[in-house]
């Protein structure tokens, strides 16, 4: 095998039907076939370069070919060919720049998983204790020891980045009835990732989709006074709904409630200003 980069393309790594193994036996598979024989490495051979045993391998193979991103085949021989019938490996230019993401950067995307569980841990903290810090100056973070290592690389593995986000917000937004009840309300259970990871079955069963929370301030819904784009509730109440819903109608999905308000705020300023203005020089005329 050459050195440098491996390869995989956009529409594996983004098929939320293949798990992390799955993909990256896919692109072994991909990098060990000939163009008419395919590949034909056991899966004791699968099994050894990724650290498992044939068994495993040949469940994971078997669940490809049942995903239809595989096909099987045996020559004279009865030796077994596999061919890659994924519709990312049928499109001749696949390998093209912006269809494919470096493998090597799978470490970054890891590590923007975690960031986002320690954040969001963070912003949790804050809104239970009313701060960020510890006493000794120190952020607040999640207990994390090899154990919380091994389960995160474990979700990570089956879930992906993105479905793994969804299930942080859901877990720490307190919108699962069950979840909020067992992790804040009732057990007290907590917030830290093994808990998570205990409830991450319960989460993947619900469809919904939680807004991310203000990256300033924490809040799910609005946000707190502290925050530059609070708001006071008087002036939201200045804004009809007609006004929201012409608003809606005129900008479609551009529409933003919070820059609508920011944009009443000014008008609200520079008519005071005017108002001043033309009180101070009526004295004077």
């Amino acid at each position: 095998m050459s050195s440098g980069p491996v390869l995989i393309p956009v529409d594996i790594w983004m098929d939320t039907e293949l798990s992390w193994v799955e993909k990256l036996y896919l692109t072994e598979i991909y990098l060990l076939s000939d163009a008419e024989k395919g590949c034909y490495a056991s899966n004791k051979h699968l099994g050894t370069f990724f650290s498992q045993p044939p068994g495993t391998a040949k469940r994971v193979i078997q669940e490809l070919e049942k995903k239809k991103a595989i096909k099987l085949w045996y020559d004279e021989k009865t030796k077994r060919h596999i061919t890659l019938i994924h519709p990312a490996y049928r499109e001749t230019n696949f390998l093209s720049q912006e269809n494919v993401v470096p493998i090597d950067d799978m470490k970054t995307i890891k590590k923007t998983a975690r960031d986002y569980f320690f954040k969001l841990y963070g912003f949790k903290a804050r809104e239970i204790t009313g701060r960020f810090a510890r006493e000794d100056g120190n952020a607040i973070t999640p207990p994390w020891t090899g154990k919380e290592g091994k389960l995160f690389k474990s979700d990570f593995e089956q879930y992906g980045l993105r479905e793994l986000k969804r299930l942080m917000l859901l877990f720490f937004s307190d919108r699962i009835s069950e979840v909020a009840d067992f992790t804040r309300y009732k057990e007290k259970a907590g917030y830290a990732y093994t808990v998570f990871h205990g409830m991450i079955a319960k989460l993947s069963f619900c469809e919904k989709t939680i807004q991310e929370p203000c990256m300033e301030c924490g809040s799910y819904k609005g946000h707190y006074s502290i925050c530059s784009k609070y708001v006071k509730p008087e002036v939201i109440k200045e804004i009809s709904e007609e006004e929201i819903e012409e608003g809606r109608k005129e900008l479609g999905e551009s529409f933003s409630l919070q820059e609508m308000i920011q944009d009443h705020i000014k008008q609200k300023r520079n008519t005071n200003q005017d108002s001043y203005l033309e009180v101070t020089n009526a004295g004077y005329q």
